[in-house]
């Protein structure tokens, strides 16, 4: 059973069904679920992002 949350997004038309940027949507909802970013940088190697809050890793490796 797949117990990942499921998100929803509203566009205004089929035409931006092809061009929205879903993974920027989907690390703000991160980022506003985690109460923000800490100053500390992601642990994943290479990434220079800095990690959500009381996490070691950025919203795009959480």
């Amino acid at each position: 059973m797949n117990k990942l949350p499921r998100r929803a997004f509203k566009l205004k038309d089929t035409e931006e069904f092809l061009t929205h940027d879903y993974q920027e949507a989907i690390e703000a909802l991160k980022i506003r679920e985690k109460g923000g970013l800490s100053d500390k940088e992601c642990l994943q190697k290479g990434c220079s992002n800095k990690a959500l809050l009381n996490c070691y890793l950025c919203a795009k490796h959480y």
